[in-house]
């Protein structure tokens, strides 16, 4: 059970991206799937992959794994590794 859904780092997918954030240096990471739904207005799509980690309270990453590993990649407010 996760601190926001009950089904985290289940899916060969979500693990992907547990691995690469946990590289980061993020601990105790949570990676889990929401449905895509309208958001409120004018706000775009809610939902896609989402994370938590003991660094990042909650965010979501993106609509698909290929958004959520450039997300990953490109983001570099995620790395928090000391040595750099």
């Amino acid at each position: 059970m996760g601190k926001y859904k009950e089904k985290v780092n289940n899916t060969p997918k979500q693990k992907k991206i547990k691995k690469k954030l946990e590289e980061l240096g993020h601990t105790n990471v949570e990676v889990w799937w929401e449905q895509l739904e309208s958001a409120c207005e004018m706000c775009g799509m809610g939902g896609g992959y989402m994370f938590c980690s003991d660094q990042e309270t909650l965010y979501p990453i993106g609509y698909s794994l290929e958004d959520a590993l450039d997300t990953i990649e490109n983001a570099s407010w995620l790395d928090i590794r000391k040595d750099k």
